[in-house]
């Protein structure tokens, strides 16, 4: 009996044990499980939020570029006008500037009141020999600020290369051009007196299209080179 006892005892024990690792393997699945599902959370969730933060950085991206594009293209005429049709020393129109005006005018019948100015610097080239290279640029630069303050309200000079500078002043009339060259040649008399040493040689030629009864731009620019003499001895 016993025995019997013992071994009843014993099988009671081994069930309830059993029981017990039932129970305890049960919650440990269930704990994997929820660890399982919250790995799997998170791991969707920072998909989503890297998903989100590269299309905001795409926006981003995309904003900055199309913007930088747009000043760009919107710039680009300007960098164009620069770098092809600017004297960068003189800061002002260059010879293929001037090349254009005579080509857009050559299309056109020209109006009156419009006049063609040529202004050079004519003893540049001696102004170099003597003074030096370096010399001759500033007083050619400086003459070239008379040009551009003489005829800035009428119409924009270039500059033609070596010591010529060229101008179409569309909407000035003859009496005004005069005063235009009355005022280049005080400039020039008066940079000749404070530097004796190294005087300005202005020569200057006109021509206006109602006085001198020209109508195409290829006649007044004839007309004006033709009646280039020195403004100032």
């Amino acid at each position: 009996k016993s025995v019997t006892e013992r071994v009843e005892k014993l099988v009671h024990s081994l069930n309830d044990l059993y029981e017990k690792l039932d129970v305890t393997l049960e919650e440990y699945n269930a704990y994997l499980g929820a660890k399982n599902v919250t790995i799997l959370s998170s791991t969707g969730v920072t998909v989503k939020l890297n998903a989100k933060l590269y299309m905001m950085l795409g926006i981003v991206l995309f904003i900055v570029v199309g913007c930088t594009g747009a000043v760009v293209l919107g710039r680009l005429g300007d960098f164009v006008e620069y770098f092809l049709f600017t004297d960068s020393k003189l800061k002002m129109p260059n010879r293929a500037a001037c090349d254009r005006e005579i080509s857009k005018y050559a299309k056109m019948l020209i109006m009156p009141n419009f006049c063609c100015v040529v202004m050079e610097l004519a003893n540049l080239n001696v102004l170099n020999q003597e003074h030096g290279r370096s010399t001759g640029d500033q007083i050619l630069e400086e003459f070239g600020k008379y040009v551009k303050m003489v005829t800035a309200p009428y119409g924009k000079m270039a500059y033609n290369g070596g010591c010529q500078f060229m101008g179409f002043l569309e909407k000035c009339s003859y009496e005004e051009l005069l005063t235009c060259v009355d005022t280049m040649e005080r400039l020039v008399y008066e940079y000749n007196v404070e530097h004796p040493k190294m005087k300005m040689k202005c020569v200057i030629g006109y021509s206006e299209s109602r006085t001198d009864n020209l109508h195409t731009i290829r006649e007044l620019v004839k007309k004006a080179m033709g009646t280039r003499k020195e403004v100032v001895k």
